[in-house]
């Protein structure tokens, strides 16, 4: 069967599912090839440029390095009316587009030239089904080509805008926007060593930080410049926002925060909370909150990511001890269903003590005992026994799976002894009818990026009844990610007065 005799909805389907480098291949084949891989192609253009040969000052530049390229592409664009304007649907200007020489064996910084931008004011200015746009050093980019800036915030149905690098341009830009995106993601320029804040002149009544889109945003992510909502806009409510993500301050003003967000179902926090006179009593309905410190909540969360080391005693005493309060309370108050920590005795017996919600637990690192070389290599019977020690902690908990990161020293990384690992934890944990295991992404790792994309090797608890000891099956690839889909997805049958706090709630079954 010739390809262009499939119908014209099924080649679309199977050309969605190429990257669109292939598709631009396929369109050179041929003029009916063209018509239909063309839209493909330009639905997501990203210039972003190969760097080995920008190393040595010496080294022949690429042809992708010069003007022309921009040129190109502009006329390119405009070579068939608006017809190939319209295809495109997302732009992306990363990090290396206007980087045309990196410095001698990466000891001089890059040099960059941003008025190279300039012929992209065009095609932005008639691409009028933009739906995304995302632009590395934004602000340099727009001060060296503003007529840019001015094709975007003439752009009628942008529905993401991400701009990193951002400072006054960026934001003055960001006030003038016709459309009005569901998604803003921005990381701020913040500088050190002077007594201005990092805004300059960017103050209160002049350009409104996000006040257009009080009503359509509903994603918003800020790097940078954490106290920007309580200076510039101590009033405004966006109360469509659904998703909040904080990072990269010494703090975060919650108070603010949820004044300014009232309706958040996931937070997203790298940084500690400012210290606060109240709890916080706004966000009644979140549903997922990753933190890097304890916060004080006080309503349920169905998914709670404690993204703190541990709760153990090398830590200085009073910091210890004002982390294991915060935890307790901030675990009494939220009753999460689905919690992930990492692996730490300390944290076991708190969450035994004060979170009986919890149906399904993600640990990174176990067991917890940190080996010395000598001690790696442990028999099978010292394996055995250190889990059994970290994981009888849990036993009072009804908990329906566990998911667990195991350190990646033997004999904790061979897969062989997983079966058996796997049917020690359930042993520990009576109700217990999953258990994934998997090895920590990196070796050498920070604790918080042990907890990567790769699968979980999954186990399920076929039977316990008239034993002793449960019998442990090993699932399918299939099987395992429906599962892991599943536990991740638990939701909450707990009854709890209405409007009342989390409490010691009645559990159910889920």
């Amino acid at each position: 069967m010739d390809l262009f005799t499939l119908n014209a909805d099924v080649l679309t389907i199977i050309l969605s599912l190429v990257d669109p480098y292939d598709a631009f291949q396929l369109s050179l084949t041929c003029r009916a090839a063209q018509a239909i891989a063309v839209p493909r192609f330009l639905e997501a253009v990203v210039f972003k440029f190969p760097l080995p040969w920008l190393c040595s000052p010496n080294a022949r530049r690429s042809p992708l390095a010069y003007p022309e390229l921009y040129e190109c592409f502009r006329t390119y664009m405009f070579a068939h009316g608006s017809n190939r304007l319209r295809q495109l649907k997302s732009l992306t200007l990363a990090e290396d587009a206007f980087c045309i020489q990196y410095g001698s064996q990466h000891l001089e910084p890059p040099r960059y030239t941003f008025t190279l931008a300039a012929p992209l004011a065009d095609v932005v200015r008639y691409a009028v089904e933009l739906r995304k746009i995302r632009i590395d050093h934004s602000e340099a980019i727009f001060d060296a080509a503003p007529q840019l800036a001015d094709a975007i915030a003439n752009l009628p149905q942008l529905q993401e805008i991400c701009f990193f690098g951002a400072d006054v341009s960026t934001l003055e830009l960001l006030s003038r926007t016709q459309s009005r995106p569901r998604k803003v993601e921005l990381r701020i320029i913040e500088y050190s060593n002077t007594i201005e804040t990092w805004w300059g002149q960017y103050v209160r009544g002049g350009n409104r930080f996000l006040s257009n889109f009080t009503e359509s945003l509903e994603v918003l992510s800020l790097c940078g410049g954490l106290d920007i909502i309580e200076e510039l806009e101590p009033g405004t409510v966006w109360p469509a926002v659904v998703e909040l993500r904080l990072a990269r301050g010494p703090t975060a003003n919650l108070q603010a925060m949820s004044c300014a967000f009232p309706n958040l179902r996931r937070l997203h926090l790298e940084c500690p909370p400012a210290a606060i006179v109240a709890p916080i009593d706004q966000w009644r309905a979140l549903d997922f909150v990753f933190t890097t410190h304890p916060l004080p909540l006080q309503y349920p969360v169905r998914h709670l990511k404690m993204n703190w080391f541990s709760l153990g005693p090398y830590v200085p005493t009073p910091q210890h001890q004002a982390l294991v309060d915060s935890t307790t309370v901030m675990l009494r108050n939220t009753q999460p269903i689905v919690l992930e920590c990492s692996a730490c005795k300390s944290t076991y017996s708190c969450i035994a003590r004060n979170a009986p919600s919890v149906r399904f637990l993600r640990i990174t690192g176990a067991p917890s005992r940190h080996h010395t070389e000598k001690e790696r290599q442990l028999t099978n019977d010292r394996a055995d026994a250190l889990l059994t020690y970290d994981f009888s902690l849990l036993k009072a908990l009804p908990l329906k799976g566990i998911a667990i990161v195991l350190q990646r020293h033997r004999p904790w990384r061979e897969i062989a002894h997983w079966e058996q690992y796997a049917h020690v934890i359930a042993t520990c944990i009576p109700t217990l009818e999953y258990v994934g295991l998997r090895q920590k992404a990196k070796a050498w790792a920070p604790v918080d990026q042990w907890d990567g994309p790769e699968p979980y090797v999954w186990y399920h608890v076929a039977e316990r009844s008239g034993r002793i000891e449960p019998v442990v099956e090993r699932m399918s690839d299939v099987e395992g990610e429906v599962v892991h889909s599943t536990l991740l997805g638990t939701m909450s049958q707990i009854s709890r007065p209405r409007g009342g706090r989390a409490g010691q709630p009645n559990v159910q079954q889920c």
